[in-house]
């Protein structure tokens, strides 16, 4: 809905370009990443999994390093590289006589959600250069809508939507 709004207001750029539709990919690949996120929650604490999301930084660098070209200083890895080491270690549990990592199953789950978030941060970052920064941030709001809200709106969803959103009943 924000999406539209932003497009309908302040208009997008026409013809529809590559950069166009490069803004609404970038909001299908944060609405992805964005499940694998919430699915990790459902399944941990908050305290475990978020930390682990926040090294999303870490893959920006390495990946506008690689696909951009541009620059990294040795500071720039070992700063990241702490970023990720904070983090894994953040998820260590130490209870008596035991030393766990939070759920193998779950790590690579929340590390493959953070490298597509930062694929969309780099790719954003080509988006926002060549389209006016309203109307990528609309196109991204339809292109996480597309991924993240229409696979989950079922009948009954909505209906849990309506109980805890009153104000949206006359829509729904």
């Amino acid at each position: 809905i924000v999406g539209l709004l932003f497009l309908l207001i302040w208009g997008f750029t026409l013809p529809i370009s590559f950069f166009t539709l490069l803004a609404f990919c970038v909001g299908l690949i944060q609405g992805l990443s964005l499940i694998l996120m919430f699915w990790a929650l459902s399944k941990h604490d908050v305290t475990r999994v978020m930390p682990l999301w926040a090294s999303y930084p870490f893959w920006v660098v390495l990946i506008a390093f690689y696909f951009t070209g541009e620059n990294l200083l040795l500071s720039d890895i070992i700063f990241m590289s702490l970023i990720i080491i904070g983090s894994i270690f953040s998820n260590i549990k130490i209870t008596t006589n035991f030393l766990s990592i939070f759920g193998f199953k779950i790590f690579p789950i929340v590390i493959l959600g953070t490298i597509i978030f930062a694929t969309s941060q780099v790719i954003n970052k080509e988006v926002v250069q060549n389209l006016p920064i309203l109307e990528s941030h609309g196109l991204r709001g339809i292109g996480v809508c597309f991924s993240l809200a229409l696979p989950f709106s079922s009948i009954s969803n909505l209906k849990k939507l309506k109980k805890y959103v009153p104000s949206l009943g006359f829509i729904l």
